[in-house]
């Protein structure tokens, strides 16, 4: 015979444990799937709920699906509107001017920082 069985038998020792290997890492993912889609339907439920709520809101348009928001000062989002301009005002301030660019010779930087050549 050609091949020994000794050869054989090491061979099939080495696929069983290759068959063993692919079996776990293949049931471990197929775990970790099935925990992903358990959250995607968590996280989906948690939307559903989130948008029930939204929908329940007196200035909900269910027409056009936009949360109506008074513009008069004193409802809820005027504070935040104020935060927003106070921002934008501060932002102004600390704005730097671009100041004009200037190439110094190589004699004049010398006579900036005191030493002559």
């Amino acid at each position: 015979m050609g091949v020994s069985t000794e050869y054989l038998m090491r061979e099939k020792y080495a696929l069983g444990k290759s068959f063993g290997d692919l079996k776990t890492k293949i049931e471990t993912v197929e775990k970790e799937v099935a925990t992903m889609r358990n959250n995607l339907n968590a996280l989906n439920g948690a939307i559903q709920i989130v948008d029930k709520m939204i929908a329940s809101d007196d200035n909900f348009d269910k027409t056009t699906g936009q949360l109506n928001v008074p513009k008069e000062p004193g409802n809820d989002f005027s504070s935040e509107r104020k935060d927003q301009d106070d921002v934008r005002a501060r932002q102004k301030e600390l704005e730097i001017e671009e100041t004009k660019k200037v190439l110094l010779n190589e004699g004049d930087k010398w006579k900036k920082i005191g030493m002559v050549l």
